[in-house]
């Protein structure tokens, strides 16, 4: 469901419109409405254009505006954390050793093994293509890239940009970003945009490599095996308040704790729940109101006609019982006089 509205041109054509101005139909031409869902979430198209931040009202709407207020921030911030806590616990085993006293291996699955989720608008016209590498998940901002190609550059955006100015990158170019490398590619054609979502999906490409538990680096390097030596362990179990998730440079501490991270994203999703529901309340007594306004200038309340029409049933019930018990007596008098 999506909101719309419809007009007539007089000679007996409808012509119908998006509830944001654009048109569906319009006398006897026709643009298609596609919507689709790509890693970035939903897009909707008018043709071959992208009206996604346009739509409002109705179903569609309602589900945009999830996407972009909770859905898209969530999976940012998770992803975030799962690649920071993923990249602190790899570094945590490579410090020590294990059971053996071997040197310790990667619990999850390193950064460097995947790349970070990049799509291409559908309206692009160009070869051009975009990759990129985690440098230090710790220094990622959790905000998604935007590229669009001017004609001789590639003008990089976050978003959301808060107002900032684009940074220009020669086509074929490098862009070092917080926490990860930017790599354009091939043969892009004016208006061509690239997108990158560095944290989106992240945690559905991490699991855990490490199946043995005598594989676990509790001990710190140089010591025998078996040893009791539970250093590691313990910085392990630090990582959890140590405010590297978003630092500003490596070390700096200043960023949020895994659990304020995750802490966060609940207390984010409580939030936007509440609000919906006080927002699904109001849109309930304002239609409400208008039903009872329209009501009372058709002069017709559904309530009011309702009880009027169990009234004249039970009206017509008892009219005929008196029939039937008229016809009784008149049946009566009838015998008595034969």
């Amino acid at each position: 469901q999506i909101d719309v509205k419809t007009t007539s041109d007089g000679q007996g054509n409808i012509n119908l419109m998006l509830g944001s101005g654009q048109s569906l139909v319009l006398n006897s031409k026709s643009t298609t409405l596609t919507v689709g869902n790509p890693p970035s979430g939903i897009n909707i198209m008018l043709g071959s254009t992208d009206i996604t931040s346009r739509v409002s009202g109705g179903t569609l709407g309602g589900m945009l505006q999830a996407q972009s207020q909770l859905v898209t921030p969530l999976r940012n911030q998770l992803g975030q954390a799962a690649l920071v806590l993923a990249d602190q616990v790899n570094k945590n085993q490579l410090a020590g050793v294990d059971l053996k006293g071997n040197p310790g291996t990667n619990l999850f699955t390193a950064a460097s093994s995947f790349a970070p989720q990049t799509t291409a608008a559908v309206t692009n016209k160009g070869t051009g293509t975009l990759t990129g590498t985690y440098t230090d998940p710790s220094l990622l901002t959790g905000q998604t890239y935007v590229a669009r190609y001017d004609g001789a550059n590639w003008q990089v955006r976050t978003q959301p940009d808060n107002g900032a100015a684009p940074v220009t990158v020669a086509s074929g170019g490098v862009l070092n970003l917080p926490g990860l490398s930017m790599n354009f590619s091939g043969t892009p054609q004016s208006g061509d945009v690239l997108n990158m979502l560095p944290t989106v999906g992240a945690a559905g490409k991490i699991s855990v490599v490490q199946q043995s538990a005598s594989g676990i680096a509790a001990a710190a390097a140089g010591q025998p095996a078996n040893s009791r030596d539970n250093t590691q362990i313990q910085a392990l179990f630090a990582l959890s308040t140590t405010n590297m998730v978003g630092q500003t440079a490596v070390g700096a501490n200043d960023g949020s704790s895994l659990n304020g991270t995750i802490s966060s994203a609940v207390s984010q999703a409580g939030a936007f729940a509440a609000q919906i529901q006080l927002s699904a309340a109001a849109a309930s007594a304002t239609v409400q109101n208008l039903t009872a306004q329209q009501q009372s200038v058709s002069g017709v309340n559904l309530d009011e006609e309702a009880a009027n029409l169990m009234k004249y049933q039970q009206n017509y019930q008892a009219l005929a019982q008196s029939i039937s018990s008229a016809n009784i007596l008149f049946q009566s008098l009838l015998s008595a006089f034969r």
